[in-house]
């Protein structure tokens, strides 16, 4: 008699199982931990994914993304693909509308929730401190940061997205990822040495089955490019990170394209009738705990001192507001999530300083603009050459508010 095939014993697809079930359940905690993200659907444009493509900004924010429940870093983004809550097309009556130009730090990385942005602090405090004699019944901010975003893209998506919203104030917290473009590579106004048109790569048959497990995530990442996965490998350059370094004293060019996009997003603002408060950036100071962040600061803190600097002057000569966040802002480790985003707290801190300048402006006591578009109240001063670019600040080892 024949002997029966031998079937592996039902335990040991169980074992299987378990096995499968344990590493998944130790993926999502080691990512808890480390405040990183292994899931498999970073690489497909769907309504799993945080971005979209966009014809002429490259890449927006995805509208109603919501993360996991319980996530650490919890997002929310409403119908109109901005973080936070819900806002109206059109303005509502009474409503003092400030947008909120930027990056991540703008965006909100290292948040803990929609609510901890610095931008959703500020519109607490303005409208806990709205004087009873405004002509606003409150005010509503809106958090228009985009991760990867420099201020290129952020003066087209103000053209573009922002403007027909009515806003009344232009915020624009800018210049850690303009520096990136000043650091290396032969320089080109337009940013195309170091960034790319937006780039999916192809999606597998298991991506679609297994969107939902961060375990496969982190065989996908072993098996493929990692880098090709992140927002970093989707708009830089291919080996970015080998492109000769330009010398501290060889970023001028790139100063004044910063210095020039920053008085067009006055002028185009002020075209529409709304005013523009410029801020100056800030990181964390002190020993950086890893290599890498240590030459990050290295190579990018000099640069930002001297962008800091280019704010200031725009903001002097085209006579905006100033919310000076690199002095007055965070300063202790626990307001930094890393070098240059926020925690709750530095959020809180940003969002002070943000507001404090905005209440001292009396700009909450004007009366509501008729909707006549205005011309730009202030020339270039001193500062600026006649008829071409503008003067660019030297580098120095102070701050550049001049507090030393």
């Amino acid at each position: 008699m024949p002997l029966a095939r031998r079937r592996p014993p039902i335990r040991w697809l169980i074992t299987l199982l378990l096995l499968l079930v344990l590493a998944e359940g130790a993926t999502r905690l080691v990512e808890w931990v480390a405040d990183r993200d292994y899931s498999a659907p970073d690489s497909v444009t769907s309504d799993r994914m945080l971005y979209q493509p966009h014809p002429f900004i490259g890449y927006v924010v995805q509208p109603g993304y919501s993360t996991p429940a319980g996530a650490k870093h919890a997002v929310n983004t409403n119908s109109l693909g901005f973080r936070g809550a819900e806002v109206q097309r059109t303005k509502p009556e009474g409503t003092f509308r400030i947008v909120c130009l930027g990056g991540s730090t703008t965006w909100g990385t290292g948040a803990t929730a929609d609510d901890r942005t610095w931008s959703a602090g500020l519109e607490r405090v303005l409208n806990q401190a709205l004087p009873p004699e405004s002509p606003y019944s409150r005010v509503e901010v809106i958090n228009a940061g985009v991760s990867g975003y420099t201020s290129l893209e952020s003066f087209v998506n103000l053209k573009m997205r922002l403007l027909p919203l009515e806003p009344d104030l232009v915020i624009v917290y800018h210049a850690a990822n303009d520096a990136r473009a000043l650091r290396r590579g032969q320089f080109e106004t337009d940013h195309s040495h170091v960034r790319r048109s937006w780039s999916e790569p192809p999606e597998t048959f298991l991506d679609d089955w297994l969107w939902w497990s961060h375990f496969y995530g982190v065989f996908r990442d072993w098996k493929a490019d990692a880098a090709a996965r992140t927002l970093a490998g989707r708009l830089y350059v291919k080996h970015y990170n080998s492109l000769p370094k330009r010398n501290a004293d060889d970023i001028a060019p790139g100063l004044e394209n910063f210095d020039w996009t920053l008085r067009e997003i006055v002028a185009l603002s002020r075209l529409h009738g709304a005013e523009v408060m410029l801020s100056t950036f800030t990181w964390r100071g002190g020993e950086e705990p890893t290599e890498r962040a240590q030459d990050w600061k290295k190579d990018f803190a000099p640069i930002l001192e001297r962008m800091n600097a280019v704010a200031t002057m725009v903001a002097n000569q085209e006579g905006t507001l100033l919310a000076d966040v690199r002095r007055r802002g965070p300063k202790d480790d626990s307001d930094f999530h890393d070098v240059v985003h926020f925690t709750d707290s530095g959020h809180g801190r940003v969002a002070a300083v943000m507001a404090g300048t905005i209440t001292r402006s009396g700009l909450l006591l004007r009366p509501p603009r008729s909707g006549a578009k205005q011309e730009p109240r202030a020339k270039p001063g001193p500062g600026a050459k006649p008829g071409g670019s503008p003067a660019v600040p030297k580098a120095s080892g102070e701050d550049p508010d001049g507090d030393g």
